[in-house]
């Protein structure tokens, strides 16, 4: 007997539905401070990210936004990772800063901890296996970040990464070319046995309609009626410094850094309670 699923008369989707209805952004702009002239600083939380970290930092120097330090955080990887990043560094004749973990202990204390240290305004947190496709996209999260007072985190669409998006980005910069020379095709993801990438098409297929939903319905909706989204989609996010390290500092206390399973949730939560707005 068919069912009709549950999404489809949850709260959060008739809430995203009346957004919808109700129209765009009705928050009126309150900048208080130019935004270019914001400092960023870019932590990369990687783990065993020999095959996507070279293109996230590639996708990072592109962008069209001067951001002051990037940050790697390597959580006690087992491969290469730190190796291709040294080497990557090198190659771009930039000043990437490595910090290794002998054990992993997570994402969020390497995020945590460069937040309580850092001068910066921003803090963008990049996964060591997320790639930036537009060239503007540090700068509109940046704006987006400042132009309201009540804002403390803005993110963007989050998809899965196709093989024709990494073959592209591949063909286009010389550093990973030169990379893949040195370490082989595990470097920009390739190496893979047909089977295997016979079931990462499926699974690029499915989430790409789960995202497309969440993103262009729900998200989209939510934003349209309240203002704001209930969590940032935690793998390329521009943070307001000073509120994520209130986040912080209210939370070690109480839970330390188990933020629950994914960091982004708990911070949005907590943002949201402050009476923050997630963009």
């Amino acid at each position: 007997m068919a069912a009709v699923s549950y999404w489809l008369i949850s709260p959060s989707f008739m809430l995203a539905i009346a957004g919808k209805i109700r129209g765009g952004d009705r928050v009126v702009p309150t900048p208080v401070r130019d935004w270019r002239m914001a400092k960023v600083d870019v932590i990369v939380p990687a783990r065993n990210e020999e095959g996507k970290i070279a293109l996230a930092l590639d996708s990072l120097l592109r962008q069209d936004f001067p951001v002051r330090k990037i940050i790697v955080v390597d959580d006690a990887s087992t491969d290469r990772t730190p190796d291709i990043v040294r080497r990557f560094g090198a190659l771009a004749g930039r000043d990437i800063i490595l910090v290794r973990r002998e054990k992993p202990i997570g994402k969020t204390p390497g995020v945590r901890e460069v937040c309580e240290t850092s001068d910066a305004d921003v803090v963008f947190v990049l996964d060591g296996h997320t790639v930036l496709l537009d060239v503007d996209y540090i700068s509109r999260t940046v704006e987006e970040l400042f132009r309201n007072a009540s804002v403390a985190s803005v993110c963007g669409e989050v998809m899965p990464l196709r093989e024709r998006t990494v073959a592209a980005a591949t063909g286009r910069s010389g550093i990973l070319d030169k990379l893949k020379n040195e370490f082989g095709e595990k470097v920009t993801g390739g190496g893979r046995s047909p089977w295997i990438r016979f079931l990462t098409w499926l699974t690029v297929i499915y989430r790409t309609a789960t995202y497309l939903f969440l993103h262009r319905v729900l998200y989209d909706g939510h934003l349209k009626l309240t203002g704001g989204t209930l969590n940032p989609a935690g793998c390329a996010v521009a943070y307001r410094r000073d509120r994520l390290a209130e986040c912080f500092a209210y939370a070690k206390p109480k839970i330390g850094d188990n933020l629950s399973v994914s960091e982004d949730i708990y911070i949005g939560h907590f943002f949201n309670w402050k009476g923050y707005r997630n963009v």
